[in-house]
């Protein structure tokens, strides 16, 4: 781990590692091929695969068991029964099969996923696991409703942004999809209560949470559980210590989701040590609650 991080800090080590991804993403895609049959994970049927394969990152993880454990775990604690939750930046569907089982049918989860591949894969794994408390939306979760760009990553389907990663070792492809902030989402369906928001929009997070400002004054309680990722952030040109202050401004308790599958409270005054640390991590998962 201290090598990654060390690789992740030097501009020549990004550009490795991103080779790397890609020469991974289409080894995954190969193998996922091969098969053609969904894979079996934490009891759901799942397709990982179509015209491209996810990160190999990504795969063995989710294949070995290994992915988000501790996210995971709190999802599970936290949404109940009857509960509507929000899975925005869906991929293919691993946490939004979670949610359908969570929820159980008097629930419902919108799961938001732009880029057509995933899309359809994501319905695919909807279909093939009976959920229907799940509706599909192909649209990217911005602050506004409208059509964004969309590139396409080779490194993994599941690393697809609607900002360029400069770090790309192959030009990214683009694509255009329809964008749609939660507030507006949820106002043309009646504004229903929305009781958990999981995010990982591949450093948009700053976009949407500025679209779902209405969500959270209505609600309360509220959860949030969102990717924060210093480099992915900038490169939409969002400053990491300053989305970390928003998410504050909006009433919001920010707690990290630790390795040891705690939550550590932070307080915005040790916010620039927090995006210190996950800079240094990579990424960490935040928990963000208003009671």
């Amino acid at each position: 781990m201290k090598g990654l991080q060390g690789l992740r800090r030097r501009p020549w080590g990004r550009k490795a590692l991103a080779a790397v991804n890609l020469v991974g993403s289409k080894c995954t895609r190969l193998a996922l091929g091969l098969h053609r049959r969904p894979e079996t994970v934490d009891g759901f049927k799942m397709y990982l695969s179509q015209r491209g394969g996810p990160s190999l990152s990504f795969a063995v993880a989710l294949l070995g068991g290994k992915y988000e454990q501790e996210t995971r775990s709190l999802l599970e604690h936290v949404t109940e029964r009857g509960m509507t939750v929000a899975d925005v930046g869906a991929h293919v569907g691993y946490y939004t099969l979670l949610f359908s089982r969570l929820v159980g049918d008097n629930g419902r989860v919108f799961a938001f996923e732009p880029e057509p591949d995933n899309h359809a894969l994501l319905c695919k794994n909807i279909a093939i696991n009976h959920c229907s408390n799940v509706i599909p939306i192909a649209k990217a979760v911005s602050d506004r409703t409208g059509i964004v760009k969309l590139f396409v990553s080779s490194q993994g389907n599941d690393r697809h942004s609607i900002f360029e990663n400069p770090r790309s070792v192959v030009r990214e492809s683009i694509r255009e999809v329809p964008s749609v902030s939660l507030d507006a989402f949820l106002a043309t369906e009646g504004w229903p209560r929305v009781d958990v928001v999981k995010m990982d929009v591949e450093g948009a997070e700053p976009l949407a949470l500025e679209g779902m400002q209405e969500l959270i004054r209505r609600s309360q309680p509220f959860k949030l559980v969102v990717e924060f990722a210093p480099d992915a952030l900038k490169f939409g040109g969002n400053e990491p210590r300053r989305f970390l202050d928003r998410l504050s401004d909006l009433g919001l308790h920010v707690e990290s989701i630790e390795e040891n599958g705690s939550q550590r409270p932070w307080q915005a005054s040790s916010f620039g040590s927090l995006a210190a640390e996950a800079e240094a991590r990579g990424m960490v998962n935040l928990y963000c609650t208003k009671l």
